[in-house]
């Protein structure tokens, strides 16, 4: 990822999310967008906060890093929602924990945090951000005709992040392990 200027576009609807970001210098395709999807979006938010204020983040002190993709096992986020969801009256203590992944992904001047079921690489492009974002959400690129999921909720073991490293063959700050293990050290203690 591009540390100075990866310049990220959201995209979603209710099929999903589409991201696209600027890939970093060190890469072979250097300043070519790349594009992830998100399915099954359950939240998402896309801002606060940017590399400046990262520290401000409550899950900084877990390992959060900058310019990188996160996995958060044991999310807070996820346990708030499913605890907000006690109200309906089908609700199933503990379904969104099965269900659903959190990802984070921090930019220079954004942070996209994404609670969903399946996440993914979908291929990098040479249109800028916005528009990589608009033609994928448009179908110019078929969502579920490219390649099987990267990730799946039912298999825990495979970690997203290093899948998106390993096919958009980009070096990620591999962070995530970090994260994983002061959470749930964190969430003990809670």
């Amino acid at each position: 990822m591009d540390a100075g200027a990866p310049m990220p576009a959201v995209y979603s609807d209710a099929t999903g999310l589409t991201c696209a970001y600027v890939i970093g210098p060190t890469h072979s395709q250097s300043g070519s967008p790349a594009i992830l999807y998100f399915d099954g979006v359950l939240y998402y938010a896309m801002g606060y906060p940017n590399d400046e204020v990262l520290k401000a983040h409550p899950l900084y002190a877990n390992g959060l890093g900058f310019y990188a993709f996160h996995v958060v096992e044991n999310s807070p986020l996820i346990a708030d929602l499913d605890r907000r969801n006690q109200v309906h009256q089908q609700h199933v203590p503990g379904a969104y924990v099965k269900r659903f992944r959190h990802w984070i992904v921090t930019f220079h001047d954004d942070t996209l945090e994404v609670v969903a079921r399946n996440a993914r690489f979908v291929r990098t492009s040479e249109k800028e951000p916005k528009l990589a974002v608009r033609e994928h959400a448009l179908g110019a690129v078929g969502r579920y005709d490219w390649a099987k999921n990267l990730h799946s909720t039912q298999n825990p073991s495979m970690s997203t992040p290093h899948r998106i490293a390993s096919i958009a063959g980009h070096p990620i700050r591999r962070r995530e392990h970090d994260l994983r293990c002061k959470a749930q050290t964190r969430a003990q203690h809670l």
